[in-house]
């Protein structure tokens, strides 16, 4: 149920992209309680990115640098 409502807010429209989606996307594999461990994390254990001793979340507002001209 989860998933499907990250696909309805997101517009993902597929169910296969919903999947990769929510695989690969930290935030929404959170929402949806699958838990931290699994492929992605380990191949960023592998390569050095991360260590795995603990974890932070940076929430910070950023502001768009977007111009509504140029569309």
């Amino acid at each position: 149920m989860r998933m499907l409502l990250v696909g309805y807010c997101f517009g993902i429209r597929s169910q296969r992209r919903l999947c990769d989606e929510v695989h690969l996307n930290l935030a929404y594999r959170g929402f949806c309680r699958l838990g931290f461990d699994g492929r992605v994390v380990s191949c960023c254990m592998d390569e050095g990115f991360i260590g795995g001793g603990g974890s932070a979340f940076d929430g910070s507002p950023i502001k768009a640098d977007a111009n509504r001209q140029s569309v």
